[in-house]
């Protein structure tokens, strides 16, 4: 992906070979607007009170805090780093569960150490969470984040926000991809018409 830093480089390196200070018009016109990640970031944490204030997940983190959490899962970092990222205000067993009700689900998550089909059954049967936990020697804390894990996979209740929240992601990714074809094409534009002046003086 290209980040803040790259695209004040791939800018720099715009500037210095074409004298000019601004992509031109028609490659604005064709690529449109292109969007920060403060403005994703924004439109992420709307979704997210939405989310919030309709009692859909309980959490204790803020809507800009929970936008943060999607976006750093997406960008492929650990709970630790996203806690870090956070100014370490909360654990990260406390952006685990909070990412886990969002349907952010990492391969681990959904490694189970179990049967789902038969911890299921036992709980339909009335079995508590407690007793199944000591029956498969697992911590309560650690088999109540699992079984939390199979009831938001199978739970449909926030898959139209998490629609949305992917359709600004990935809007995102498209944003990036613009930035670094449009500097591209700028780029090789400049190049061209240096080479054409210098043809053209000899």
């Amino acid at each position: 992906m290209v980040n803040d830093q790259n695209k004040k480089r791939l800018l720099n390196l715009f500037m210095n070979i074409t004298n000019k200070t601004t992509i031109t018009q028609p490659i604005r016109r064709k690529y449109g607007t292109l969007r920060d990640r403060d403005a994703i970031e924004t439109e992420i944490s709307r979704i997210t009170a939405e989310i919030i204030d309709r009692g859909i997940i309980e959490t204790k983190f803020s809507p800009r805090q929970i936008s943060r959490i999607i976006i750093g899962f997406h960008e492929g970092k650990s709970d630790n780093q996203i806690a870090r990222d956070l100014d370490g205000e909360h654990q990260s067993r406390s952006v685990g569960r909070a990412r886990i009700r969002l349907k952010l689900f990492r391969d681990t998550d959904l490694n189970l150490p179990f049967d789902k089909k038969q911890i299921q059954e036992l709980v339909e049967q009335g079995v508590s969470l407690k007793t199944i936990s000591e029956q498969l020697g697992i911590s309560y804390s650690s088999f109540r984040q699992y079984y939390h894990t199979i009831q938001m996979e199978s739970d449909t209740t926030i898959d139209l926000y998490i629609e949305r929240i992917r359709a600004v992601m990935e809007d995102r990714d498209i944003s990036e991809k613009m930035i670094s074809s449009a500097l591209n094409i700028a780029l090789d534009q400049s190049i061209e018409s240096g080479e054409m002046e210098t043809f053209e003086e000899a």
